[in-house]
């Protein structure tokens, strides 16, 4: 199961899921199996089937996981982020009462402690505590200043708290002691892309796919961004590339065959009516009916 974990972290789920089925072969019921399994589901936008997932995983759990005590929490924490994402807010609120229950009991001291601090932050950021993620989030880095996760969820609250240049500096820290840092990569791509900026958001995104070819995620990114910027062309080809993907799930091709879909509307829309009219008016009226087509 760590081959398999590893192949899928490396951005090879196919080889990731033969490590899977041999494991399912062993032991079919194995929480830690279900629990890859939830979260190679969840990564591929097979919400249902990942909530499932992790539903059993906990369900297995043993009294006392081997992968520490953490572990149950962040299975807790992973359902409601899936939860939150399918509108259940209620089961997500529930999910994450109870990992603040099981948090509560623990104590940490040493090395290990900024990983405590880390999923506590990402509890109570849940709960819209961002004063208190951000102390545990510092506390973290004292303790492990070399700790990306933390870094990266750092930087994360300080772009949800509109501290765009802050969080901009320790994604760009994570990059330049982990080149290929795919959450630094896309974070500093979407960061961009949140302040206007397409041809930094470009680079960004063009150097996660550079990295991380097999992944979905990157192409998905640049024809929404090709969209905006009206290169439909090139829009085309990056959803093409999306859909070909080797970790795009079923839901993930659908939902990237409607980008192209809406992608190539727009473009045949906005040619008819330059084609018929030739105004500077009417060509800003292009341009705002291609905007509005992008955010749909």
């Amino acid at each position: 199961m760590s081959a398999a974990q590893a192949n899928i972290a490396a951005g090879d789920p196919d080889k990731g899921k033969q490590f899977l089925a041999r494991a399912q072969a062993i032991d079919s019921n194995h929480y830690r199996l279900h629990a890859i399994r939830a979260g190679l589901a969840k990564t591929e936008g097979r919400k249902d089937e990942a909530i499932k997932e992790y539903l059993f995983a906990i369900a297995h759990l043993p009294e006392s996981a081997p992968e520490g005590q953490l572990y149950p929490i962040l299975l807790h924490m992973n359902l409601a982020e899936l939860y939150r994402e399918d509108g259940n807010d209620a089961a997500a609120k529930q999910q994450v009462a109870i990992a603040d229950q099981q948090i509560a009991k623990i104590q940490v001291e040493g090395p290990a402690k900024a990983e405590f601090l880390r999923v506590r932050a990402s509890i109570k950021v849940s709960g819209d505590d961002f004063a208190g993620a951000e102390a545990d989030l510092k506390e973290a880095l004292q303790v492990d200043p070399e700790n990306m996760n933390a870094r990266l969820q750092y930087a994360n609250l300080l772009w949800k708290t509109k501290r765009k240049d802050e969080a901009r500096k320790l994604y760009t820290d994570v990059l330049a002691k982990d080149e290929k840092n795919r959450f630094a990569l896309e974070g500093l791509g979407y960061l961009a892309r949140d302040d206007g900026n397409n041809k930094d958001a470009e680079q960004w995104f063009t150097k996660l796919a550079a990295a991380y070819p097999n992944d979905y995620v990157a192409y998905l990114a640049l024809g929404d961004l090709y969209t905006a910027t009206r290169e439909f062309d090139k829009a085309e080809q990056n959803y093409q590339r999306s859909c070909s993907s080797a970790s795009a799930g079923s839901s993930i091709r659908a939902s990237t065959r409607n980008r192209r879909s809406s992608a190539s509307a727009c473009w045949r829309n906005c040619r008819r009516t330059a084609m018929r009219l030739s105004t500077w008016r009417t060509r800003s009226m292009i341009l705002a009916v291609t905007t509005m087509c992008s955010r749909s």
